[in-house]
């Protein structure tokens, strides 16, 4: 019987072995865990890093605020066009337009610590709020978890 310990950088595995068979899928696993695939549940980032982060993000919730304001002004505009049966039904439109960008808003930006950037910054990549350009700064193996989180890979 064969008795492993397998370390990564936030955790300790330990796996009892008892066939061949089960030490080559042990094998397989720890390499599983240390591959880029594992590296999604947390990403560390340079402090040059954090500071492209940090525009990416600001970026990304100035477009979404945008975006926010253009969606209650098409419902103000309808207002003013009389397509509502009253005013009522108006501010009801338009508090529900509001309510749900700030929901998803809240969804992505609340609570954001520094081991959830990278994912939020490929969320708001994948959404188009920012581009090729404003990630050019990151390192390149950063740049290639982006988009393959982003699904632009």
């Amino acid at each position: 019987m064969y008795a492993n310990n397998f370390k990564s950088t936030s955790f300790v595995l330990r796996f009892v072995i008892v066939s061949q068979k089960d030490f080559n899928a042990n094998l397989d696993f720890e390499i599983f865990l240390n591959s880029n695939k594992f590296s999604a549940m947390y990403y560390d980032l340079t402090k040059a890093e954090k500071k492209v982060a940090r525009v990416c993000i600001d970026k990304g919730l100035d477009a979404e605020f945008k975006e926010a304001l253009e969606k209650v002004e098409m419902v103000t505009k309808k207002w003013r066009a009389g397509e509502f049966e009253n005013n009522k039904a108006a501010y009801h439109e338009m508090y529900k337009t509001l309510d749900e960008k700030n929901d998803a808003i809240a969804k992505r930006y609340d609570h954001l610590g520094g081991s959830r950037w990278l994912m939020a910054i490929s969320q708001i990549y994948r959404d188009g709020y920012i581009t090729d350009e404003d990630i050019e700064k990151f390192h390149e193996d950063t740049k290639i978890t982006l988009k393959r989180w982003a699904h632009k890979q």
